[in-house]
């Protein structure tokens, strides 16, 4: 790699990192997801858009553990435990039965729009139960609710 070659890398790469700030501060601003934003941005970026290829698995995998990770901790160090503790209760519920009720509804979903049998479509619907978590951290930024949900949704996706 030469030194020119190296400097557009770390152009772009600086690019793409500003990018990302300024949809954060665009999703905040206007109520969005800022996941839903990110989305946009990767398919811009991706092979369908700017022509960027990515296809190291491997790769993809320590950085989506990583993010994972830091989502996980920055929920767990920004939760009142006292909120916690109240809603102790409610976010079990839903930590079990929740995720069982989204399982459910979405292999009926899948069953009756993409034919598929029970087992695939309760394998789907167990796929993709668990990334409600990730929506719910990425809402309960942008709405102005009650302590007591904000304590409910907390708990129930640390309980995860």
């Amino acid at each position: 790699m030469t030194a020119s070659h190296l400097g557009l890398v770390l152009l772009v790469g600086a690019a793409v990192v500003l990018a990302a700030i300024v949809a954060a501060r665009v999703a905040h601003g206007i109520g969005l997801p800022g996941l839903l934003l990110f989305l946009g941005l990767g398919l811009a970026l991706g092979e369908a858009g700017a022509g960027v290829r990515f296809d190291n698995a491997g790769l993809a995998e320590v950085l989506g553990l990583s993010a994972l990770v830091l989502i996980l901790a920055e929920g767990g160090l920004t939760t009142n435990w006292a909120h916690a503790r109240a809603a102790a209760p409610g976010a079990l519920s839903l930590a079990t039965v929740g995720v069982a009720v989204s399982i459910l509804v979405v292999a009926l979903v899948a069953r009756w729009l993409l034919g598929l049998g029970w087992r695939d479509a309760l394998l789907v619907g167990a796929v993709l139960a668990p990334t409600d978590a990730a929506a719910v951290f990425s809402v309960r930024n942008t709405k102005k609710n009650t302590t007591q949900p904000i304590a409910a949704m907390n708990s129930q996706l640390i309980s995860r």
